[in-house]
């Protein structure tokens, strides 16, 4: 989730990202088209393909990424019922 002007720096990884915004809208930068996204939206990041996200219109934004194959430098969180 992310305040008005808050984001992510560019930057990229070796996993293919799959990326759904939940709420709002985000200035979604990827290898260097910007893109503006909204709720519902979804973006796919190809491989080592730089990429940034900023809630730039004036309200908060949330995203989901998932990310194949799993990265392991990162928390993951797990739900099983």
């Amino acid at each position: 989730t992310f305040e008005p002007d808050a984001g992510f720096p560019s930057h990229h990884h070796p996993q293919e990202q799959i990326t759904l915004i939940e709420h709002g809208e985000l200035e979604f930068i990827l290898d260097g088209e910007t893109r503006r996204v909204g709720e519902g939206d979804v973006v796919v990041v190809p491989p080592d393909v730089p990429h940034s996200a900023r809630a730039c219109f004036g309200v908060p934004a949330s995203l989901m990424a998932v990310l194949s194959p799993r990265r392991y430098d990162i928390a993951a969180v797990s739900i099983v019922e």
